[in-house]
């Protein structure tokens, strides 16, 4: 599935956001 994908670019949009990464 491409549900990986989904939550890779949510992550990596969160820590851009934040600056901190989320585990």
């Amino acid at each position: 599935s491409h549900n990986v994908m989904l939550v890779r670019a949510l992550r990596e949009d969160q820590v851009d956001r934040l600056g901190v990464e989320v585990v």
